[in-house]
């Protein structure tokens, strides 16, 4: 069956259409048991409308989620794979919209070793409010001494991914499980 999972490159494309699709069929089951009620009765007046009624709540709310993902869309392929050889050991995640009270930021990487998390965004918003979010998160998460960057140039963030590389290698105690808890926060305020 065909998943689409968070942190994975192209997630945000197969969201909108799975999105798409999830609400075509809502709101076509909506329809179609409006209208079954209808021609079986002759009038708008019968237990089925009431049904397409409430059948709308549900197929509604598809339709935000997929008004949300539409305005966002997976970064580009040569991007993506300049990321791929300079991951290396790191933990890293990709395509993510991370969600916060004050709107929905686009995220394209994420890297994370021991207690440092860096990420790339190719989109204009303000690099400093996204880590301080993530790093907020973290901490009501009980990660305390993680320290938060999200670069906005791909070459910087490639480089910052070489450094933690090189002292990944020479550290003794790689935290893989931390790294995947911290990955984990991190894809759960991902839309």
């Amino acid at each position: 069956m065909f998943r689409n999972k968070k942190g994975v490159y192209g997630y945000i494309d197969k969201k909108k259409i799975i999105e798409a699709v999830f609400t075509v069929i809502l709101f076509g089951i909506v329809l179609s048991i409006f209208l079954i009620g209808y021609f079986t009765t002759h009038t708008r007046a019968n237990l089925m409308t009431i049904a397409a009624v409430l059948g709308t709540l549900p197929a509604g709310k598809k339709a935000v989620d997929f008004i949300i993902v539409l305005k966002y869309k997976t970064f580009e392929k040569k991007s993506y794979e300049k990321c791929l050889q300079h991951e290396g050991k790191l933990t890293c995640a990709y395509d993510m919209i991370i969600s916060s009270y004050n709107g929905l930021m686009p995220l394209n990487a994420v890297a994370i070793s021991g207690n440092t998390v860096v990420g790339y965004t190719s989109a204009q918003i303000d690099d400093q409010k996204l880590s301080n979010h993530i790093k907020e998160i973290l901490l009501n998460n009980n990660y305390n001494k993680v320290s938060v960057k999200v670069y906005q140039k791909l070459d910087v963030y490639l480089n910052r991914l070489d450094e933690m590389n090189k002292h990944l290698n020479s550290a003794e105690i790689h935290k893989d499980e931390q790294e995947k808890n911290i990955k984990s926060v991190i894809l759960a305020i991902s839309i």
